[in-house]
């Protein structure tokens, strides 16, 4: 049983490493229903003893599911329960958020149980052990939820925007102090917005919130624990095993930061999982040392940093960022495969590029032959209506599909805007020099317009496309702190 899934395990991520091609929808589905099969009459002692190599195996399933854009399905579903989940048990330990990421992170259990609700089987069965261990993760999230969420039901509406500038600047010092080029002044500075806030609070004739005042309480510890910055001898006094583990989460940290910025281009979400298996090995050994208990811990009373493992508790937070920052990559990811991720990335960048052209106004047809050049090369690679990539269609046309038609609508509607703001003689002003005219365009513009059109306001019965909504990005949390 141990070499079978340890050969489905070296199989998937050889696939994950081999970036000469991209990862085909077939092969992550034969590896897929192998482990199906290796499960089929699996003994109780023979599940125990090879829990990690499975766990292992289904977190890579779900994150090559997701690369290769099967997003709806219950297995990609799995990685984004077990981030959340990984957050959740951050803020149990230390209740340190604001309502709105509160919101957002509700929003995501909300879309966890709806994706529980049904075996959406449209590219795979549902293996049950996934079900099962998907079904005890949002089980867990949502009961760790109604915990949390009884933090926030104390606090007054009236305070909620001095709580949040507390647990900014929370964020913002412990961010300083893990920084390379630790800045003691400005460590300074973000004290002397405590001390503002403070004296405002004082002055106010509205009870002061136990909860904002121990949030700041914590803040002035912080500030005071690390006003010198981090040094390694201090880590290594603190525990000898300790700098290593910091050095580990912070890179880490580096590395996922820098997939936030330039994931649309180069990251492979099979990419995350080392980093979330090296997180997942030392979360029970950070919440040890940091002695976190599985219970809440109310935000009032004393403070509870341990000086003797404050570098430990500060490896936490390294830690819950990381994990936050991965929630964030996994909760934004299209459902597009990867060999269609750069059609699908030309086509954003262009539709905010004509977003952009609406706000700010066109003055004749020239300024549109650029997109309209974008838009007939990438209608180019379609084949009956279909991206095909080295002979195969990938799983996201839908989604394409829709963009390509929003850009043709976009620019038809300019098209229009000009035509009124210039009557009838613009047709004879703006001629290509090849004789293919504006209103050559424009036909070329509404028949594929047109022709997408369908396809595009009926993708709520496509099963790749999956709703996203974009609106609550903003306020995804980094859980800094």
């Amino acid at each position: 049983m141990e070499q079978r899934l340890s050969s489905i395990k070296a199989e998937l991520c050889q696939i994950r490493q081999d970036r000469t091609r991209y990862v085909k929808a077939d092969e992550v589905l034969k590896l897929y229903l192998q482990f199906q099969d290796a499960l089929v009459g699996i003994s109780p002692s023979d599940r125990k003893d090879n829990d990690k190599l499975i766990s292992d195996i289904m977190l890579l399933l779900s994150l090559s599911f997701i690369t290769v854009g099967f997003t709806r399905h219950i297995t990609s579903q799995y990685a984004r329960a077990l981030t959340l989940r990984m957050l959740f048990m951050f803020l149990i330990a230390d209740p340190a958020f604001t309502f709105k990421e509160l919101q957002v992170l509700k929003s995501s259990l909300d879309r966890l149980k709806d994706a529980s609700q049904g075996d959406d089987g449209t590219e795979a069965p549902v293996i049950p052990l996934i079900k099962e261990r998907y079904m005890a993760l949002v089980s867990e999230i949502e009961e760790w939820y109604d915990k949390v969420s009884t933090v926030i039901s104390q606090l007054p509406e009236t305070v909620w925007p001095i709580h949040n500038q507390v647990i900014h600047l929370r964020r913002d010092i412990l961010a300083e102090v893990i920084n390379p080029e630790f800045s003691k002044s400005r460590l300074e500075q973000y004290g002397n917005k405590l001390r503002k806030i403070q004296f405002h609070m004082a002055q106010s004739e509205e009870e002061p919130s136990p909860i904002v005042e121990y949030q700041i309480k914590k803040a002035f510890t912080l500030v005071e624990y690390f006003s010198n910055g981090i040094s390694k001898a201090d880590i290594e006094a603190e525990d000898p095993q300790l700098y290593p583990i910091f050095t580990t989460l912070r890179e880490t940290l580096s590395e996922i930061d820098v997939f936030v910025l330039t994931r649309r281009w180069t990251m492979r979400c099979s990419d995350l999982f080392e980093r979330m298996e090296s997180l997942l090995n030392m979360e029970s050994l950070l919440l040890v040392n940091t002695k976190c208990p599985s219970k809440l811990n109310q935000p009032t009373g004393p403070i509870r940093i341990d000086p003797s493992r404050k570098y430990w508790y500060l490896c936490t937070y390294v830690a819950r960022r990381t994990w936050a920052l991965i929630f964030r990559l996994l909760d934004t990811t299209e459902p597009v495969s990867e060999a269609l991720s750069s059609i699908y990335n030309q086509l954003s960048t262009l539709r905010r590029c004509l977003v952009e052209v609406q706000e700010a106004g066109v003055s004749n047809h020239r300024e549109l032959y650029p997109y309209q050049m974008k838009l007939d090369s990438l209608e180019r690679l379609r084949v009956d209506g279909k991206f095909v990539v080295n002979g195969e269609i990938p799983p996201g046309q839908g989604l394409i599909n829709g963009l390509l038609a929003q850009c043709y609508d976009m620019i038809l509607e300019l098209e229009v805007e000009i035509d009124e703001k210039q009557g009838d003689e613009s047709e004879n002003e703006n001629d290509y020099s090849d004789g293919y005219t504006d209103s050559d365009a424009a036909s070329k513009i509404t028949y594929s317009a047109d022709s997408l059109r369908s396809s595009y306001y009926d993708r709520d019965n496509d099963p790749e496309h999956e709703h996203t909504d974009d609106d609550h990005l903003a306020d995804v949390p980094d859980a800094n702190e």
